[in-house]
């Protein structure tokens, strides 16, 4: 089992993002797909996934999805993992292809700074000018 893509990026307000796991063996597999918090947090960002799935020896590739929470805030970019577990034992699957970091990309337009004014009037005299 491993991740098609390691890294997946996903705006907001997409509502969710599409990962696609494909299979390397023969058999029936099952294993886990679970999510980590990274600066994104699940119940905030995005509605965690720990999930039992079966892959069957005819399929080669299963898409999961997870859901991305949209906010009305302005924030950094954010990121989650994604890993591959085994049934039993829990222990993330061998390989560094058994992980991939979803990027949540911000939608919303951060504040702006500006002055009320866009000259002022200074005399030579002046120590200080307010701005």
């Amino acid at each position: 089992m491993c991740f098609k893509h390691l890294r997946y990026e996903v705006s907001e307000s997409n509502g969710s993002v599409t990962i696609t796991i494909e299979k390397k063996i023969p058999d029936e597999f099952p294993f886990w797909a679970r999510t980590i918090d990274g600066t994104a947090k699940a119940g905030e960002d995005y509605i965690e996934k720990n999930e039992l799935i079966t892959m069957h020896q005819t399929e080669q590739e299963r898409e999961i999805q997870i859901q991305i929470q949209d906010d009305k805030g302005w924030e950094p970019d954010e990121d989650f993992k994604v890993q591959l577990v085994e049934e039993e034992g829990q222990y993330r699957l061998p390989g560094a292809d058994t992980e991939c970091v979803i990027t949540i990309q911000d939608n919303d337009k951060p504040g702006s700074i500006g002055f009320a004014e866009t000259t002022i009037e200074v005399k030579r005299k002046d120590e200080m000018v307010p701005v």
